[in-house]
């Protein structure tokens, strides 16, 4: 029987982090393990070391680091498994998540990848709550992707050059020169609205340069996934700048304040429960 290695890169979310143990706890596959590489939180290492004392399938692992890349390189070393399938720390997998993982991979030996379905729920859908969503594929996140180990041993493991954006995206291309990849509606991950720091929307233009670094190693995969580098978040991210500079500019006048409203209510965020004041 097939071996999975799941990895976890845990940051200082201990009660999430405990949400997501009790869920790996519940699959009804046999033969796996959790490996959950921890950095500086005391916390998050004595929940993780608990987990591994009362269950042997349970592995803790500690780096000098809160890189997602460089918790998730340590995990991939210490992995005896022959699948490797990330999640993250605040996610909650199907009871049937690692079954249906290996049974995509045995479909043939040729599929290396496999990028599962992510869901969320309707509870706080204020602009300032999100959750990473992927229902059709071709986003590639680690709190739902799978490779056969021995394709990420030749891929060297994630680029540790890369913050914490894109990472996921710059090893799902690298593997795709290695065989098929697949994405599976059987492969579900619930992840949670969480809150975001007010301050995200400004900081969102600086973690845009690591699409410039995924372009520049991966232009043809990226143009085929995302199109032209300067479309979709980027131009987002400008809007905001622009808006923030003619409010900064303009600030006697409240119509600068009512028009950037009424273009971001009605277009970009019209998903979200919305007001004033947020804007």
């Amino acid at each position: 029987m097939i071996r999975v290695s799941v990895i976890i890169a845990a940051y200082n979310r201990v009660d999430l982090l405990k949400n997501c143990f009790n869920a790996l706890l519940k699959q009804n596959y046999p033969n796996f393990e959790v490996i959950a590489v921890a950095g500086s939180s005391k916390d998050v290492i004595e929940l993780s070391k608990k987990y591994s004392k009362k269950h042997k399938n349970f592995f803790t692992f500690e780096t000098n680091s809160e890189s997602p890349s460089r918790k998730r390189n340590v995990g991939i070393k210490k992995a005896k498994g022959e699948i490797i399938a990330f999640t993250d720390d605040d996610c909650i997998p199907s009871e049937d998540w690692i079954k249906n993982i290996v049974s995509e991979f045995n479909q043939t030996k040729n599929i290396v990848m496999v990028e599962g379905y992510t869901y969320t729920d309707n509870k706080n859908k204020s602009v300032f709550w999100n959750a990473p969503q992927n229902h059709v594929g071709g986003i590639y996140p680690t709190c739902n992707l799978s490779f056969r180990k021995e394709i990420l041993e030749k891929i060297g493991g994630f680029d540790e050059a890369y913050y914490f954006f894109r990472e996921d995206t710059d090893l799902a291309f690298a593997a795709m020169d290695y065989g098929k990849s697949i994405f599976s509606k059987k492969v579900r991950v619930f992840h949670p609205r969480r809150p975001t720091n007010k301050l995200s929307i400004l900081k969102q233009i600086f973690l845009h340069k690591e699409d410039f670094r995924l372009y520049k190693k991966f232009p043809k995969k990226f143009l085929n996934a995302f199109g032209f580098p300067l479309k979709r978040e980027l131009i987002k991210s400008l809007i905001t700048y622009i808006f923030l500079v003619l409010g900064v500019i303009f600030s006697q006048y409240l119509v600068v304040f009512l028009i950037g409203y009424l273009i971001l209510r009605f277009f970009s965020l019209k998903q979200y429960k919305f007001n004033f004041f947020d804007f």
